[in-house]
């Protein structure tokens, strides 16, 4: 297939999908999964302002997903950044994170690590 094709995460069948890569820029995470009937994902969360990867061995087959509007790794997150500038952080270079509204994606892997984005927009498509 060529282009991308939009989804939503409800349509998204996160078991047993491949964490093929990650990619960290300065407004942009950008995940690539291989879904289980081989076709490529990507989950892009732009004006991120939390990236964690809590336990990570070896193992990146994807057990399932979360997709939150209020979670306890936004408040985590929000709170440092809030004890290094303050209860109002000056505007960034990033209109998404200018917004101050998040969301949280958890990527739990089948050996029970962790991927945990907090961001201003997540979007998905297929490649």
């Amino acid at each position: 297939m060529t282009g991308h094709s939009k989804t939503t995460f409800d349509s998204i069948y996160w078991p047993d999908s491949e964490l093929k890569s990650i990619v960290v820029d300065y407004n942009a995470i950008t995940i690539t999964l291989v879904m289980s009937d081989r076709r490529e994902l990507l989950v892009t969360a732009t004006g991120f302002i939390g990236f964690t990867v809590v336990g990570f061995w070896d193992e990146t087959i994807i057990a399932n997903a979360e997709f939150h509007r209020t979670h306890s790794a936004i408040t985590r997150h929000l709170e440092s950044i809030r004890a290094r500038l303050g209860s109002r952080p000056p505007e960034s270079g990033s209109i998404e994170r200018n917004a101050f509204e998040w969301y949280a994606l958890l990527i739990h892997l089948s050996d029970g690590a962790t991927i945990e984005i907090v961001a201003a927009t997540l979007s998905a498509s297929v490649v």
